[in-house]
């Protein structure tokens, strides 16, 4: 029941559909016979030609071609059945660990006519799903999990919980865990085939291969958005109409909700390696901060879009299906569901110790706000500081050389000085703030009913734009600006670079390839071009060429940092100075660097692209020259 498979349509099937679940079935076991009709038809083709023409060298490419199809189909094939799922992965939960969970769990498998789980694990998912380790295709039932997402139980109230669960075990009563045991094995099998042929475009047998995969998915996702529709009425009658009825419209905006507070809260610091360390508390806090936003959420409409491919109906079909079923909630109905845990803050800090990399700070979330900030205007104030020596010296790269020369010296040349050396947007305010971080007389608070609050030592709000807006006042010399950064606490002596960074590995750090070309010409010398957010990447060439050689080293590398420890050339774009288009049949540029390096730039008019890395180089040209 995944909130992210929960935004699709589909027809809504009110009764459970045997035949179409049997023709799924069907298709699986045809899969195996088709594709040794496959091979057989190769085989015989091979033949032909063979006895046709003979030991010519067209017999022999045949051979070897027929020879190649055939063997990959029957490794494929063979993969395909010995393959095996993974175990469902969580932290195991006893019978004194979550005793309520526990006997709802087997209660709504009595109600539902079915057998109850063997083990209950949670996990950090906003979802819950049920699994079976099903034996013979499925056919004989195994091992039964219900895997719990901590998010969702910590989210819902008891009545809204318990129609999930008897979602749940509403697929378990119409063994739709053993058919997906099939569909499992027919996913896997389709795949594996369809992998095996991905290099060979315009190879026939790829198309047919093509062909009975759209055939198979179709069909299964039809059976998929059956099925849960007939375990949503299952729930209805379990738990009630109106408990189920809710559980599905709270389901999209909690997952919502989660989502929201992991991009803006949990992950925060995730770049620095800082983690809180409650993240459900944190959760917990989250909603009743945001309380107005997510009943903004909540007075959306429901989600309505879907796909022919998609296994969940939408939402809104769900709900619409519901209606009408009977149930009032029960007693007890509106209390948390986290009191079906004996206790949720320990169970909390297990998943949390499963899931948290060991490599990674745990701090107090009073902490991680203003850590998370610091770390990020201490990095960006250094960009600034490098860009201030390159035009003024390592003597004179700190805020008051700035101020001196700002105000005393080269005047407005000095800002048109500091653009052409990559001075940062904002790199005057970021400096400022940098340097009263470093102080203690600016402090980063955390606020759960919007963004982060920037307080100086009395908890007022510190007034960093209006100090940045003096230094470049023309009316407000350098004298007035130190004694206004003088009274709100920052030490001049302070507002220097930490050191901590380069150009490169600050560029690296940030850096998200988006374009890569196979073969390019940098000074006269072949490489690799990979394309960055905040620069380029240039690798000598390995073995192979062509599409399939850059995403393998993109998949080895795994980003800038991996192509520099294999001894890649990184241009970051702060350090470039200029970049200059020149004539000629295919992009060629001239890039200059800061300290005056040039490079030579060439494309290679027969070279295989992801994406459009020139477009890369044309768009920083272009901001370079808006700024």
């Amino acid at each position: 029941m995944s909130p992210s498979n929960m935004t699709h349509t589909a027809p809504a099937p009110r009764k459970p559909n045997a035949l179409r679940a049997a023709v799924s079935v069907a298709l699986l076991g045809g899969f195996y016979v088709y594709a040794l009709l496959i091979v057989a038809a190769v085989a015989a083709g091979t033949v032909y030609v063979v006895m046709r023409f003979g030991s010519s060298r067209a017999s022999v490419e045949v051979i070897g071609f027929g020879l190649g199809i055939t063997v990959a189909v029957l490794v494929a094939l063979y993969r395909a059945l010995r393959h095996k799922p993974s175990p469902p992965q969580g932290v195991r939960l006893t019978r004194a660990d979550a005793p309520g969970l526990w006997e709802l769990a087997e209660r709504s498998a009595e109600a539902a006519g079915t057998r109850g789980p063997d083990e209950i694990l949670v996990d950090p998912d906003f979802n819950a799903a049920v699994s079976e380790d099903a034996k013979a295709l499925g056919l004989v039932g195994g091992r039964r999990y219900l895997i719990v997402g901590l998010p969702l139980l910590a989210s819902f109230t008891t009545g809204r919980f318990r129609a999930v669960i008897g979602h749940e075990f509403g697929h378990y009563s119409q063994a739709h865990t053993r058919l997906g045991a099939l569909a499992y094995r027919g996913h896997v099998a389709v795949r594996l085939m369809l992998a095996a042929f991905a290099e060979r475009r315009f190879n026939p047998v790829t198309w047919l291969f093509r062909a009975y995969a759209a055939l198979f998915f179709n069909v299964q996702a039809g059976v998929s958005r059956a099925q849960e529709f007939e375990a949503d009425q299952i729930a209805a009658r379990l738990t009630g109409g109106e408990n189920t009825r809710a559980a599905f419209r709270e389901l999209p905006v909690m997952a919502a909700a989660w989502s929201r507070y992991q991009e803006q809260y949990m992950l925060l610091g995730a770049q620095q390696k800082l983690v809180p360390d409650d993240v459900f508390g944190g959760f917990a806090a989250f909603r009743e901060g945001r309380a107005e936003e997510i009943e903004a959420l909540r007075a959306e409409p429901l989600p309505d879009k879907a796909h022919r491919l998609d296994t969940h109906p939408p939402i809104a079909a769900r709900v619409a299906a519901l209606e009408g079923a009977p149930g009032e909630p029960r007693p007890g109905d509106e209390a948390p569901a986290t009191g079906l845990l004996a206790d949720f803050d320990a169970i909390a800090r297990r998943v949390d110790a499963e899931w948290i990399s060991p490599d990674v700070e745990r701090v107090p979330w009073s902490e991680l706000c203003h850590r998370t900030a610091a770390a990020v205007h201490g990095k960006q104030a250094d960009a600034a500081y490098r860009a201030v020596e390159r035009v003024l010296g390592p003597e004179r790269a700190n805020l008051d050389g700035l101020l001196t020369e700002a105000k005393e010296g080269r005047g407005k040349r000095l800002w048109a000085d500091l653009e052409a050396a990559n001075f940062p947007r904002g790199g005057v305010r970021t400096i400022i703030a940098s340097a009263a971080i470093a102080s203690g007389a600016l402090r980063f608070e955390l606020s759960w009913d919007g963004p982060m609050r920037v307080v100086g030592r009395d908890g007022e709000p510190f007034d960093v734009d209006g100090l940045s807006a003096m230094v470049f006042d023309e009316d407000t010399d350098a004298a007035s600006v130190r004694e206004a950064l003088a009274k709100q606490g920052v030490d001049l002596a302070l507002a220097v670079s930490s050191g901590a960074t380069t150009a490169a590995s600050h560029a690296a750090e940030r850096a998200r390839i988006i374009a890569a070309s196979d073969v390019v010409e940098l000074n006269g010398e072949k490489r690799h071009l990979f394309a960055a957010t905040t620069g380029l990447a240039f690798l000598h060439l390995g073995q192979g060429e062509g599409e399939k050689r850059l995403k393998q080293v993109m998949q080895e590398c795994g980003g800038v940092e991996g192509l520099i420890g294999s001894a890649a050339l990184w241009l970051p774009f702060e350090e470039v100075k200029h970049i200059e288009q020149l004539k000629g049949m295919s992009y060629k540029a001239r890039i200059v660097t800061q300290d005056g390096t040039e490079y030579t730039l060439v494309q290679k008019l027969m070279s295989d692209d992801i994406g459009k890395p020139f477009e890369v180089v044309d768009q920083f040209v272009r901001q370079r020259a808006q700024r």
